[in-house]
């Protein structure tokens, strides 16, 4: 009797101790699997069953279990050690995916929200370890920010590889392939250029490589403080003066001698304002010049026939409302309905396919001040001041 004892005492004290073995092996491989080792050498899916595949081996190994549980029991077991390894595996993998990057920025400068293709900083990816990009390398902006034209361009600075051309898959979104290299790759991403839209909120500007987050700018409303530009045209000569420096026009201002007033193509009195090219926009339906800056609308209307109209046209408009130009009455009549008159307005002129607007006009609209020299013939419009 107290042999028998003696024996099932030693069997069980075997039977624990390959017990607390497997547990420490189980333990160890959890351990592994948080650390991110060797995640990459398999799918997805294979990782997805790894963690209970583990615990299902160990349980099987312990063969004197049998002595200890139920066959019920050791049913309900392996349950629970597959619906609790899984989702362990899972997280696993990400945490291993998320420490495979590193991702720098190399500066901050400031976005201007509303404005068109503005470079943000450039970008190095380095792997951690090799593969950590994978076969694609993502470029991901914020909701209402798209990438401008042309994209951006990486270029492997260690580690060999190779990366492709970045192409969209959607307005906010680019990717390139990637072909891993020997050892760690690392990558510089240049030429970022955005455009965020009205809706975009003012703060910093993230931009996630492969999930990775990285702050490449910061977005802020255009600044209510204008600069100032000096410009100076000289009439019957292709060519202008703005801030110190000379460029050609398609076409030479001239003095309309009816008016007194200097005539120029509308994009050029724009850019003496101090707008780009994008401000300006001509409807042939409506023979209307529109010109658009931060804070108003300016439209210029050129009547069918040369400046001659009934009083009740409107030749400028500034944020829908209109304003008085010069006029001259040319005739007058009296009939049943009342009293008539025809008027000559001094508005916008097609000429040789171009629009050309009077220069005071449009620079009085925003705010510029206008000098006139008789003796050289120059008009100059000093903006934002």
């Amino acid at each position: 009797m107290g042999r028998r004892l003696g024996e099932r005492t030693r069997r069980n004290r075997r039977s624990g101790g390959q017990a607390g073995g497997a547990a420490g092996r189980v333990a160890a491989g959890f351990k592994t699997l948080r650390k991110g080792r060797g995640v990459r050498r398999f799918g997805s899916r294979t990782l997805f069953f790894l963690g209970p595949l583990i615990l299902l081996t160990e349980v099987v190994a312990l063969r004197n279990l049998r002595e200890r549980f139920t066959p019920a029991l050791l049913a309900l077991l392996c349950c629970a050690l597959c619906f609790c390894g899984a989702p362990l595996a899972a997280r696993a993998i990400q945490a291993g995916g998320g420490r495979g990057l590193e991702v720098s920025a190399s500066g901050c400068p400031v976005v201007t929200i509303a404005v068109a293709g503005q470079r943000v900083a450039d970008v190095v990816v380095g792997e951690v370890e090799p593969g950590g990009l994978g076969t694609r390398l993502t470029l991901e902006l914020p909701p209402n920010v798209s990438f401008a034209s042309p994209l951006p361009e990486a270029a492997v600075v260690g580690g060999g590889g190779k990366v492709g051309a970045f192409h969209l898959t959607a307005p906010n979104a680019a990717e390139a392939a990637v072909l891993p290299g020997s050892g760690p790759v690392t990558v510089r991403v240049t030429g970022i250029r955005v455009t965020p839209d009205r809706t975009v909120p003012e703060g910093d500007l993230v931009l996630k490589v492969n999930g990775v987050g990285v702050t490449v700018g910061r977005c802020a409303l255009p600044s209510l403080q204008p600069r100032q530009h000096r410009a100076v045209f000289a009439v019957g000569q292709p060519r202008y003066l703005l801030d110190g420096r000379e460029y050609e026009m398609d076409a030479a201002p001239y003095l309309d001698e009816f008016w007194g007033r200097v005539f120029v193509p509308v994009r050029y009195a724009a850019y003496a304002c101090g707008l780009g090219p994008q401000s300006v926009l001509w409807d042939p339906g409506q023979r209307t010049a529109t010109i658009t800056s931060f804070d108003r609308v300016v439209q210029f209307t050129s009547p069918p026939d040369p400046g001659i109209v009934e009083p009740s046209f409107r030749v400028l408009r500034i944020n829908g409302v209109p304003y008085p130009v010069e006029s001259r009455t040319l005739d007058k009549w009296e009939d049943g309905d009342g009293l008539h008159y025809r008027v000559r307005l001094c508005a916008p002129v097609l000429k040789d396919g171009r629009v050309y607007v009077p220069l005071r006009y449009v620079a009085l609209a925003f705010g510029c001040q206008v000098e006139w020299n008789p003796s050289t013939q120059e008009v100059t419009i000093t903006s934002g001041q």
